[in-house]
């Protein structure tokens, strides 16, 4: 078994580096980076926790997470746009696009060099523990598969209840590459065929998401003081979307349906 505070001393590194990085420079592949970065450490925050309750995510980490994912959703946003639209025929949506990209920028930025984010990622390394036990991972394995249980047993699901299933999902597909860094793989049952499942489920999950915020992007009130040849666009962009997100909705209750057996198995402590 290798360490855990090492793992986690290389995370905080590779995230203090990306900090520092975003306070003069925001591409699309830097930010989403960041943010896979923030999930793989935190994902080993709460492994490593247990029913501690220590290390929780301090507020002004989760501060600037929140900021990156918003310059995220808006660069994914204009990217979606030109590659449906074009943004020859949009200017006027572009040049507002343009400017909440840009506010975000300079929010995350400013979040970035706020003193107290170096404070936080030394409370984290302060309260780490120096080992984690085939219990704690268990059980925190075993939680994680009954929470997303729960979440499946909902019978009319609103994309709320998607979206939470997604979280625990992307949750275990960090830990089990975490207990593979850490060398503690065999700690749990789980066959290659089923971790491949989930890690498409999520993948698909993901892209859910992705159509969601994209739609919420693309709310009706952004287009009132739009020309009327960019609204009658937009609309019919939106409705498609609708259409799609709708469609891909029912697929995505089906593949969660259908993998509750794997669940089931994580759910036991084994």
């Amino acid at each position: 078994m290798k360490p855990p505070h090492k793992i986690l001393l290389l995370h905080i590194k590779k995230l203090k580096g990306y900090i520092s990085l975003v306070t003069f420079e925001t591409k699309e592949e830097i930010i989403h980076e960041l943010r896979v970065e923030f999930k793989k450490t935190r994902a080993l925050l709460r492994l490593a926790d247990g029913d501690n309750n220590k290390l929780k995510v301090p507020k002004v980490l989760k501060e600037f997470y929140t900021a990156a994912g918003r310059v995220r959703e808006l660069q994914l946003q204009q990217q979606l746009i030109k590659d449906c639209c074009g943004e020859d025929n949009l200017p006027a949506y572009f040049k507002i696009l343009s400017a909440q990209l840009l506010f975000a920028t300079s929010v995350l930025k400013e979040k970035a060099r706020e003193e107290g984010l170096d404070k936080s990622l030394l409370l984290i390394k302060k309260n780490f523990p120096y080992k984690i036990t085939a219990k704690t991972v268990k059980t925190f394995i075993s939680q994680k598969a009954k929470d997303l249980l729960t979440a499946l047993a909902i019978k009319n699901k609103k994309d709320n209840d998607i979206h939470g299933a997604r979280k625990i999902i992307k949750d275990l597909m960090y830990t089990f590459n975490n207990l593979r860094i850490l060398q503690m793989q065999s700690v749990i049952h789980l066959s290659a065929e089923d971790e491949k499942k989930i890690h498409t489920l999520g993948a698909e999950l993901g892209i859910f998401q992705d159509q969601c915020n994209a739609l919420a992007l693309l709310r009706l009130s952004m287009f009132r003081n739009l020309p009327a040849n960019e609204k009658e666009i937009l609309k019919a962009t939106r409705a498609g979307w609708m259409a799609a997100k709708i469609e891909l909705r029912k697929t995505i209750i089906q593949k969660l349906i259908a993998a509750k057996p794997i669940f089931e198995v994580l759910s036991a402590k084994q």
